[in-house]
């Protein structure tokens, strides 16, 4: 079945916007992860751009090590992979919001589900207690 150009165009369109809207919640997200870091579980996690995890508990011998930081590569990918799949559906799948609100919905995912994350982490790990 051939699709006519109209909606070819509309399809294209959706695509672009939503694969721009994921580019840009997922930089955004990436680029603040170590602030949400800090802000959850007061660490010494910094801006990415000030040394990130250099001065993070986790680098402390006697210290209560950050559950983030101590995930270690693979427990962070799975960490990040929690707040980016989120992002991913609302940059594409909300076809009927227009792109400024499903670039909203994209970037608030990444505090709401990384504080949920985080939260959850620490009280597994007993990081509070």
């Amino acid at each position: 079945m051939l699709v006519p150009n109209r909606m070819l165009s509309r399809l294209q369109t959706e695509w672009l916007s939503g694969t721009l809207i994921l580019i840009v919640s997922i930089a955004v997200s990436w680029t603040f992860a170590f602030d949400l870091c800090q802000l959850v579980f007061q660490c010494g996690c910094t801006h990415l751009w000030a040394g990130g995890a250099m001065h993070c508990n986790v680098h402390m011998a006697n210290a209560k090590h950050c559950p983030w930081c101590n995930a270690g590569e693979a427990g962070y990918a799975l960490l990040y992979l929690g707040i980016a799949l989120p992002q991913a559906w609302l940059s594409f799948r909300p076809r009927a919001w227009m792109w400024p609100l499903r670039l909203m919905a994209a970037l608030l995912a990444f505090p709401v589900f990384g504080i949920l994350e985080a939260v959850a982490l620490g009280l597994v790990t007993g990081y509070w207690r």
